[in-house]
């Protein structure tokens, strides 16, 4: 949410002096807030409705993806957009959201949501905490690291962006600190190396466009320990010709760092996209290689004045997702973005694969219901413990109008064959949440989703209650669907050997802890899995006794222990 600088904003003001008109100069930045139009001016209250969520039934499944109920996040009266989400990976069934919200009349500020039961209930606020309401201007991205430490980041109203960061799965927050202190940030996005064995582990990467550097400049920092120090930024693309915007920042598992953007070669309002910026860093963000536009893309960005979205803006920013398994597709890169069909029609989910560190890139497919009139607001993820890949986005899914729909599309081979569920239990219509306090034609600029262990967790906003609020529909996905599971590379170096003979787990069944035991060695990693092979819970250098499993499903689960001596030692287990 970006301030517009006194000396634009005086002339804007002058521009617009004697008119009632709410119009707003078309702008490349991605604002949501409302700039005032004359100095002073009295804004009305945003009338929220608020209304109990209308009843939802969990859609039949669709090859091997089983839908659940649609769950409202945080009940309020307040508006809630521009959501992300972020699963932990060292407990599975811990979730962080967040998103912008509007708290009153100009009062701009960010939520977080965390679940500690998979999604069933969630707790947190619509105000961020340790931060002056004033200086929050939204534009949420959330992450966990690989020691269960949760990040949080929001642009600050005073330079740069705010860092958070929690050890309790999100509920509570650290005093937030400035990651940078710049002016002209717009549009960033973090996130964390959140593997165990990479060089660059817990290492957090956030990039964004700065526009007070030409058009429009990519940049770069990180820190390696957690917020206390942040390095200063660097430049990943120079805005001196068109400019980059809507960056997406991810991890490879080796400790590699990928960064892509819509790239801007022409700079023509509505400033459509028309080509995929990328780079690539394999020393830990140290140094990056030469940015390049891997491939060209006619972008589906429009304002507020086009009637295409319902006179809402929608923009063409890419998601990207890396695959940290054990599968055979560990190291591909995937990128979706909103084009245009066949470079001139209407709006399409396309995905594009690198299997090299970005040297190369497949052909982008088209992987939207071909039906849709419209399909807009891509987000993608991978889940790490099966190699499925995963694609979450809207859809105008009737003939005609603005009815619209959320949809989640599944991968289980690397993107090469595509099924599609539908998500959302109640359609909303697309249209501004409201052109006085935001910014024109604003109605949330992404979506999200997140998963992990089978788990799906699409995530979106829409107004079906009166008010514009998130929702998320946990979803499951069948072995049918799952990548077939593969054993890592610790367990690969291990010897199985007999369960008699060392290992004692218990009690069996179990219900809210195992004891575990491996006399005369120490243990060296602790793994669960379902029946369907998907690892649901681990422990790395546990000390030989209680683990806590009261957050699993009732069933039958496979332990997997390697000891110091280098063996692996595995036992079925039953929670009851």
């Amino acid at each position: 949410m970006k301030k517009i600088n006194a000396k634009n904003f005086l002339l804007f003001s002058a521009l617009l002096a004697g008119t009632c008109s709410f119009s707003q100069a078309k702008d490349p930045r991605s604002q949501q807030r409302r700039q005032e139009i004359v100095p002073g001016q009295k804004v009305p209250q945003y009338k929220a409705v608020f209304n109990p969520t209308l009843p939802t039934t969990a859609r039949p499944p669709v090859a091997g993806i089983i839908d659940g109920p649609d769950v409202r996040l945080f009940p309020s009266a307040n508006v809630q957009a521009e959501v992300t989400i972020a699963v932990n990976k060292q407990n599975p069934l811990n979730l962080l959201a967040s998103a912008n919200t509007l708290t009153g009349p100009y009062a701009y500020n960010q939520g977080f949501y965390a679940s500690l039961d998979g999604g069933v209930t969630w707790g947190g606020a619509d105000v961020l905490q340790k931060i002056n309401s004033s200086q929050v201007y939204g534009d949420p991205t959330v992450s966990f690291t690989a020691d269960n430490t949760a990040f949080m980041t929001s642009i600050s109203a005073i330079g740069g962006y705010w860092f958070q960061r929690s050890t309790d799965g999100g509920l509570n927050w650290t005093k937030g600190v400035r990651g940078d202190v710049g002016t002209g940030y717009d549009k960033g996005m973090s996130a964390t190396d959140d593997v165990s064995t990479s060089p660059y582990v817990n290492s957090f990467y956030h990039s964004w466009t700065d526009f007070n550097s030409g058009g429009g400049a990519v940049v770069f920092n990180k820190t390696t320990d957690k917020g206390v120090t942040f390095t200063p930024k660097i430049t990943l693309r120079s805005g001196t010709v068109g400019f980059g915007q809507g960056t997406n920042v991810q991890t490879g598992p080796n400790g590699e760092v990928y960064v892509c953007w819509a790239d801007h070669q022409t700079v023509t309002p509505p400033y459509a996209a028309d080509g995929m910026g990328f780079t690539r860093s394999l020393d830990g963000g140290a140094t990056f290689a030469t940015y390049r536009v891997i491939f060209p893309y006619a972008g589906i960005r429009v304002d507020g004045y086009s009637s295409l979205f319902g006179y809402t803006r929608v923009n063409d920013f890419p998601a990207m997702a890396v695959d940290k398994s054990n599968k055979k597709t560990r190291g591909n890169i995937y990128v979706v973005y909103a084009g245009k069909l066949n470079g001139t029609g209407k709006g399409t989910i396309y995905v594009s694969v690198s299997k090299n560190t970005g040297t190369s890139w497949s052909t982008p497919k088209a992987i939207s219901i071909p039906t849709a009139t419209q399909a807009f607001f891509p987000w993608i993820t991978v889940d790490d413990s099966t190699g499925g890949v995963f694609v979450t986005y809207y859809a105008f899914d009737q003939a005609s109008g603005y009815s619209t729909n959320t949809y989640v599309a599944g991968s289980p081979n690397g993107g090469k064959t595509w099924v599609t569920q539908k998500a959302s239990d109640v359609a909303h219509i697309t249209a501004p949440i409201d052109n006085v306090n935001f910014a024109y034609g604003y109605a949330g600029d992404y979506i999200g989703i997140a998963a992990y262990a089978g788990k799906l967790y699409p995530t979106w906003m829409d107004n079906r209650n009166g008010t514009w609020q998130v929702y998320c529909s946990p979803m499951t996905v069948s072995a049918a669907l799952s990548a077939t599971p593969q054993t890592s590379s610790d367990e690969q170096a291990a010897v199985a050997v007999s369960t008699t003979k060392k290992l004692t787990a218990g009690p069996n069944p179990f219900t809210n802890v195992i004891n575990v035991s491996l006399p005369n060695t120490g243990i060296t990693s602790v793994k669960l899995y379902n029946q369907s092979g998907v690892l649901v819970k681990q422990w790395s250098n546990p000390q030989q006794g209680s683990l806590n499993v009261s957050m699993l499903a009732k069933g039958m689960y496979i332990l997997k222990v390697t000891g110091s001596d280098n063996k692996l030692y595995t036992q079925k287990v039953i929670k009851e």
